[in-house]
């Protein structure tokens, strides 16, 4: 059992590593697009593009846990910062609105989303 849990750790702390080497270049354009955000409101961000990889597909999703986001940041896990990143999920909720051009038979269209499906 002690192997098992051993690597499980190994897997966590991997995946939580390659996180920490993730950069969000200035001229992604993604980063562009979404510069009405706040500093912190933009390493939250940063964290979530770090789980998208050259691997991933349009439908996958993805699963952040407060108190992972908080360890990343090297804040200490008290009510306000739990707070803060709580705001900062709200901010980016209405702060980053995709509009895409769109076609449906053979009507050009607009579809108006947001860049996470849900926050909860």
């Amino acid at each position: 059992m002690q192997g098992k849990i051993s690597k499980k750790a190994d897997v966590a702390l991997s995946s939580l590593l390659s996180r920490q080497d993730y950069l969000v270049v200035q001229g992604n354009d993604l980063a562009k697009a979404f510069g009405n955000l706040s500093a912190f409101e933009h390493q939250v961000l940063d964290y979530c593009f770090s789980f998208i990889t050259k691997d991933s597909k349009a439908d996958d999703e993805y699963s952040v846990e407060a108190i992972d986001l908080i360890h990343h940041l090297d804040i200490n896990s008290s009510g306000h910062n739990y707070e803060r990143v709580a705001k900062a999920f709200k901010a980016l909720n209405e702060k980053t609105a995709l509009y895409f051009r769109i076609e449906k038979d053979g009507v050009p269209g607009i579809l108006m989303t947001q860049l996470f499906s849900h926050i909860e």
